[in-house]
């Protein structure tokens, strides 16, 4: 991992995440139940709640999901079983295979929904069209994960989402192969590694340098991608939209690049599906670094990585922005270092972009403060949020006049 091109403001932070080692050797565990309760995702004062209980209504530790970050998690709490009627439950018969969460976000999808479907693609002999498998939280809409299943031979009505507590007669329940932020296994890799095996990609492709871009999103808190995107074609990135893409088509391109390119944030992700080693270059666009999700990725699929920070952070956001990516000295540093050809000076609009930034940042505080009264979930992002305010002199002191340089 190539850090030199990182600001020294939080580094130390960024560090001690994506220096900690996550690959597990552990067996992963199965646990197979009869009589098995699914608690389906309750939202509660900011906090997800689901879970599985045993036949003597125990909570199954390995049903939970505890990454780095608590409020992407779920488990069960003793309160929160409480007010629970277990005595009035839906019943499905049959044998039936626990993924846990699923969000229609495709990232997110990626990081934390797959890592539990180890049992059926770990012994090529088992016949994965006839398992079944429970979910909760959001009901399956996107063309891209209905497809990807599909490359693992899949069907959608194989796929089975709750919404209330439900008793199933079997029960299986796989430990995640991947817990954000803390723990990663070989065994994570293996629905990914089985789709690339189903798309049979031609061997000894002609090696390919690709840019993934979100410049042609449409609703994004964004301000200056299509400048770094030019510096990135001009050194001869092929630009790739993944949203205008098929996954087939997305796989291909992330299996036939030697170097893949990106900002920051949940594009890095699609690398699970590249091959082992590639070269990645991310462009950082906040001072928060700490893209947990990411750091396991980095480490099982040995990339290697080089981080440049290349932004204007002015206030703690969230990960919606609104974000600036501007051309810094990092970036500059790193074009002569690799003997780029440089791109002439970016379109200069500045002043109108930080107007704009400083109007989003102040609507985006007004509105949480607005808000936190009636919703409990901004109360608990707010506080996150402001856990930052130490920060914001440092980051006006130090990002302002980075504005004004070339």
């Amino acid at each position: 991992m190539e850090v030199k091109y990182l600001d020294s403001l939080y580094l130390d932070d960024f560090l001690t995440l994506f220096e900690k080692k996550m690959s597990s050797q552990n067996p992963l565990k199965l646990e197979q139940l009869s009589d098995g309760v699914i608690i389906p995702l309750i939202e509660k004062q900011g906090m997800a709640y689901a879970g599985v209980l045993n036949a003597s209504s125990e909570s199954v530790k390995s049903a939970n999901f505890e990454p780095l970050n608590h409020l992407d998690g779920y488990g069960l709490s003793a309160e929160i079983l409480e007010e629970i009627n277990l005595d009035n439950l839906s019943f499905m018969e049959g044998s039936f295979i626990y993924l846990g969460r699923i969000r229609n976000h495709w990232g997110h999808f990626l990081m934390d929904s797959v890592s539990r479907l180890w049992p059926v693609l770990e012994n090529e002999n088992k016949n994965i069209e006839q398992a079944q498998f429970i979910y909760f939280g959001e009901e399956i809409k996107s063309q891209s994960i209905i497809r990807f299943f599909e490359l693992l031979g899949i069907n959608k009505t194989q796929l089975h989402y709750i919404s209330r507590p439900t008793r199933f007669s079997q029960l299986t329940v796989p430990q995640a192969a991947f817990i954000p932020g803390k723990m990663v296994h070989e065994k994570f890799l293996l629905p990914f590694n089985q789709i690339i095996k189903q798309l049979q990609l031609p061997e000894n492709q002609q090696p390919t340098k690709i840019y993934l871009s979100r410049a042609k999103l449409k609703g994004i808190n964004e301000w200056g991608e299509p400048a770094i995107e030019k510096c990135f074609e001009k050194n001869g990135f092929q630009i790739i939209y993944p949203e205008t893409l098929s996954l087939d088509e997305q796989i291909k391109w992330l299996q036939s690049a030697d170097t893949i390119a990106c900002l920051s944030g949940t594009l890095a992700h699609t690398l699970v599906f590249a091959k082992q080693a590639t070269r990645l270059i991310v462009i950082n666009k906040s001072y928060k670094r700490e893209n947990y999700r990411q750091s396991g990725i980095d480490e099982i699929k040995k990339l290697q990585v080089t981080y440049i920070d290349s932004h204007i952070s002015l206030a703690p956001v969230f990960a919606g922005g609104p974000f600036w990516i501007k051309k810094s000295p990092n970036l500059t540093r790193f074009i002569k270092d690799n003997q780029w050809l440089e791109t002439e000076e970016f379109q200069d609009h500045r002043y109108r972009i930080l107007f704009q930034m400083l109007g989003k940042i102040i609507l985006l505080y007004v509105r949480i403060f607005r808000g936190s009264r009636k919703n409990p979930v901004k109360v608990i992002n707010t506080y996150n949020l402001y856990q930052d305010k130490i920060k914001l002199s440092q980051l006006f002191n130090f990002y302002f006049p980075l504005i004004f340089k070339k």
